[in-house]
């Protein structure tokens, strides 16, 4: 299916549990995600804008 392919997604929470199986999920539906991590008070953002 390609209702996902071009739309633009944050996924917050995306290391772990439903934040997890969106990231997994939207990948293989070639969407364009940027993944928010919060980890002892630091920040990490990572864009992947291949869709995989």
């Amino acid at each position: 299916m390609d209702i996902l392919k071009g739309k633009t997604a944050i996924i917050i929470g995306s290391s772990s549990g439903i934040g997890k199986a969106f990231t997994l999920l939207f990948g293989k539906e070639e969407a364009k995600i940027a993944l928010l991590l919060v980890s002892d008070s630091i920040l990490y953002v990572s864009e992947n804008t291949t869709g995989r």
